[in-house]
């Protein structure tokens, strides 16, 4: 089973509340990239405004340069983008293609603050879920271990009857010096077939069933397949669609942002956060946050699923908590140290936390108006009370370790000319987590006992068929998903390339990848961005 990139970038740890903002222009956010920590370091910065001044005087620069910054900074601004995430994973579980298109509105009534206001449609397809994976969806894996299992008796009883009555027949008829005819072993078979059907019957009657289900039953068995009766329980195609809204507020240091998952979602939630970074000394900052925010891992975390079987639904998970960082930084380098802890909550899923701890240090070897170059090292860890990672009832659907640590080393270079804006950045990293067992219904204690009786009883089956002779194939019902430990090799990359078509309007894209073992995840934007105002 694939499994999920732990890597986070740093600045999640600090607080991505209102990275909509930056999401609805077009540019890749944390929480588009959340398990992406290579992507960059708290200190990266962007370059804004328009292009640098060619003037020989430092002053007049100076000037001109604190101009643009204020033009930019209380613009009205319109912006729409075409957002694309592709990850790939197990088709109906992990895998997930996320088309956004978000529009944004962007004004400053007053003289400190801006207002943001932001709507995203949204579109999640996870695929349709193959048999195996089917049975690690909902409550699935017991129904279909129920099903299969006693058709797979039954299959074995009629080999063994079937078998046993032609050879005595066969005998018979060499013995007249006769041949059975195939309308007579069609005969034999059903024979067998229906006292196979009947044993059934009669041992599910004395395991407590009434006499009209055990009829019932054998008629089931007689005149049906075990895909025929699971077809109307297995899980569909997942797929969503929803309209996000946001409302946010920001200035010099404080900022807060309240608003929905997309509506329409099976599952809609409320979130926001507010985080206020007020200066420590000449070079230091202190960032200080508190959030509720959507988990994006898969579509059963971000917009929730609906069991085949039972009808419920479950998912739509949040992570709500606070989070500090303290960070100095004097131009030329800087270096940071913060940490996390978040309660996750969903639908009808198991309660989780979890705790993060988070440093680093970056050097900028080339810093001038048009050009930077940064490079530093992060180092993260993170520990989750429970391992919620599956897609049965009960769990999350996101990455869960009970510990992870990564370290990596990323590198950015942003170039400014006239025109174009340039950003590319790159990483390599180590990172090596544990994952502890779980069982598949960690909510539901009745469904997790059904499912682990329903394992012992098939397996008792099983050796009992065997030992008597009798050849079947009955399906091994699994009750736990294993624990699991990786370590390895991590990349992430990316570029984004922005063109001025005026003084009021740009135009950009984004493009971003990121990999650890078999996971793998694609991201993509194109967006334009336009002041409703002239900046002269």
């Amino acid at each position: 089973m694939r499994r999920d990139n732990p890597f986070r970038d740093p600045r999640d740890a600090m607080f991505p509340a209102l990275a909509q903002a930056d999401a609805d222009a077009g540019i890749e956010t944390p929480a588009q990239r959340a398990t992406a920590p290579l992507a960059g370091l708290p200190g990266l910065r962007a370059f804004a405004g328009r292009a640098p001044s060619t003037t020989a005087d430092p002053l007049a620069s100076e000037i001109e340069g604190r101009l643009n910054a204020l033009r930019e900074k209380t613009a009205t601004r319109l912006s729409a983008a075409t957002n694309l995430r592709i990850r790939d994973g197990e088709k109906g579980l992990s895998e997930l293609t996320e088309v956004k298109a978000p529009l944004q509105l962007s004004m400053v009534p007053l003289d400190n603050g801006r207002i943001e206001l932001s709507a995203t449609p949204t579109r999640l397809d996870a695929g349709t879920p193959g048999s195996d994976a089917a049975k690690r969806f909902g409550s699935y894996a017991l129904a279909s271990g129920l099903t299969e299992s006693v058709f797979g008796a039954y299959n074995g009883l009629v080999r063994s009857y079937s078998s046993s009555a032609l050879q005595l027949r066969e005998q018979q008829a060499r013995e007249a010096g006769q041949v059975l005819t195939l309308a007579e072993r069609a005969g034999i078979v059903a024979e067998a077939r229906s006292q196979a059907a009947q044993e059934i019957g009669n041992a599910a009657v004395a395991a407590g069933l009434s006499a009209e289900q055990g009829e019932r039953l054998a008629s089931t068995l007689l005149n049906s397949t075990a895909q025929r009766v699971l077809a109307p329980y297995r899980p569909k195609s997942q797929d969503d669609t929803g309209v996000g809204l946001n409302l946010a507020y920001s200035s010099d240091s404080l900022k807060a942002d309240i608003g929905t998952t997309p509506l329409g979602f099976e599952k809609t939630n409320l979130v926001g956060g507010a985080k206020w970074t007020p200066k420590v000394g000449q070079n230091g900052n202190l960032a200080l946050g508190v959030e509720r925010r959507a988990v994006t891992d898969s579509l059963l975390a971000y917009a929730g699923a609906k069991d085949p079987v039972s009808g419920k639904t479950w998912g739509g998970v949040t992570k709500t908590g606070v989070n500090a960082q303290y960070a100095y930084d004097n131009g030329a380098a800087g270096f940071y140290v913060g940490g996390d802890y978040y309660l996750y909550r969903g639908d009808n899923v198991e309660n989780n936390h979890s705790i993060g701890l988070h440093t680093g240090a970056y050097a900028r070897p080339i810093n001038t108006p048009s050009r930077e170059l940064q490079t530093g090292v992060h180092l993260n860890w993170m520990g989750f009370d429970k391992n919620l990672s599956g897609y049965t009832l009960g769990h999350g659907g996101y990455f869960s370790p009970e510990n992870f640590v990564g370290l990596s080393f990323p590198v950015q270079y942003s170039l400014k000319s006239d025109r174009w804006d340039m950003k590319l950045r790159a990483a390599a990293g180590y990172q090596s987590f544990t994952q502890e067992r779980a069982p598949y219904f960690p909510k539901n204690k009745a469904l997790q006992n059904q499912l682990e009786q329903l394992g012992t009883a098939v397996q008792n089956l099983s050796d009992g068929l065997t030992a008597a002779g009798q050849s079947t194939t009955l399906p091994a019902i699994e009750t736990h998903y294993r624990a699991d430990s990786q370590s390895g090799m991590a990349f992430n990359g990316g570029a984004t390339l922005e063109y001025r078509l005026s003084e009021q309007t740009r135009v950009g894209g984004t493009i971003g990848h990121d990999s650890f073992g078999e996971y793998s995840e694609t991201t993509g934007s194109i967006y334009f961005k336009h002041a409703l105002e002239n900046l002269p």
